[in-house]
């Protein structure tokens, strides 16, 4: 019996019992981060079809966490650990504050080997990848340091515990929250085969796959609107309302529509299986870049702000896209309108209607021309979108003569 006991020890009580990870109460990053924007309103990326396709139209969602299962946290300790990294042109120098003990994902026993601690206080959160106890300190093949009260993302091209070099914790399906009755950011999601691309807040690959009809990392997903979330328990209730509103995002290569969170010995199995409940054709890709891999920026939590074509010479706010004007022939288009009961009209820089605008599709285009279907005199023209509420975005267009060939 003593050894049988040894042994269980041995191997780590992470391994063979459930683990809780301690409740936080703490929005990671600012609320215009992208991890926050609420999606719920935003257009339909062209590609969602076939993202969709490649992922797995009829493949259900599966929760990827448990009672004794999931990526496991701990809070940050007042000393400094020491870390040695395998591959240290990625990562973070630090200084990192991971106490000794730490829980690793998997228990250590292969696999990517997370380790995540986060400072609610200090708003920071220390992330290692592939890690081992390793004299007194920490041995990762990666890390990352994230600071919870700024928008500063990776640098280019960098990777962090995750492959598209997001922080992990953030998106995490945690117990507390569910418990609370909300999960007010995007949920971590992952993907077999992903593109050789990767989109804003992503900024890392890992995958020599070019096709542009799969995922690419940072691809932001939602639960359509129209999924039937009717007698879902409460754990899932909450969970599939998070991802009709924030949506989750592609975060590394794993199970297809694998949704993370942390283990916890509340959770109940039968309630968030009923997720599974969703397949691929109940999600939709969300537009949420230009072709720039620039973001489109959530307005008043409805309107988003975008010129996506550059060769058209588009004046967003006092943002200047392309060669700084229209004439007659062109086309301004603005992409990530929300579709729904909005006015959409034209007015000259007086205020006065020239064009009303219809909007079905989550783009707004303007020909240059009147409600008589005349060309604009040249001059500075806004494009106003009012939504049901009454809040209003505009967008600036300038007008000049059409350039004579030399």
């Amino acid at each position: 019996m003593k050894i049988k006991i040894f042994v269980l020890l041995a191997l780590g009580v992470s391994a063979f019992f459930p683990l809780n990870c301690p409740p936080i109460d703490i929005r990671c990053f600012p609320s215009d981060n992208p991890w926050n924007w609420d999606v719920s309103g935003m257009a339909v990326h062209p590609l969602s079809n076939d993202y969709v396709a490649s992922i797995g139209a009829t493949k259900n969602l599966h929760p990827d966490f448990g009672k004794d299962g999931g990526i496991p946290y701990t809070l940050s300790t007042a000393k400094e650990a020491k870390v040695s990294f395998v591959v240290p042109s990625e990562s973070d120098a630090g200084p990192y504050y991971i106490p000794s003990g730490a829980p690793i994902e998997g228990g250590g026993a292969g696999g990517d080997s997370h380790v995540l601690a986060v400072d609610p206080k200090g708003m920071k959160l220390y992330e290692l990848f592939h890690t081992k106890e390793k004299n007194g300190g920490w041995e990762a093949s990666s890390g990352a340091v994230f600071d919870l009260s700024s928008n500063k993302m990776r640098p280019d091209g960098w990777t962090s515990g995750d492959a598209a070099g997001l922080p992990i914790f953030t998106g995490l399906v945690r117990y507390d929250e569910v418990a609370r009755g909300a999960i007010n950011h995007a949920i971590r999601f992952t993907v077999t085969v992903s593109q050789k691309k990767y989109f804003y807040p992503g900024t890392h690959y890992a995958s020599s796959n070019a096709s542009p009809k799969t995922p690419p990392m940072g691809l932001r997903m939602r639960l359509k609107a129209g999924a039937n979330a009717g007698g879902l328990g409460k754990q899932a209730g909450v969970i599939a309302a998070a991802l009709k509103k924030y949506g989750m995002l592609n975060a590394d290569n794993g199970g297809d529509w694998f949704i993370s969170g942390a283990p916890d010995d509340k959770w109940n199995a039968q309630d968030i299986n009923g997720l599974k409940r969703f397949k691929g054709t109940d999600f939709e890709a969300v537009l949420t870049v230009d072709d720039n891999n620039k973001p489109v920026r959530p307005v008043s939590g409805l309107v988003y702000d975008r010129g996506l074509n550059p060769s058209k010479s588009v004046l967003i706010g006092s943002a200047k896209v392309g060669s700084g004007a229209l004439w007659e022939g062109k086309t301004a288009r603005f992409y990530g309108i929300p579709t729904g009961k909005l006015s959409i009209k034209v007015v000259d820089s007086e205020d006065n209607d020239v064009r009303r605008i219809n909007n079905k599709s989550g783009e707004v285009s303007w020909d240059l021309k009147n409600d008589k279907g005349q060309t604009v005199p040249p001059g500075k023209y806004k494009i106003k979108v009012k939504d049901s509420t009454g809040a209003t975005t505009k967008f600036e267009v300038e007008v000049i003569e059409k350039p004579t060939k030399k």
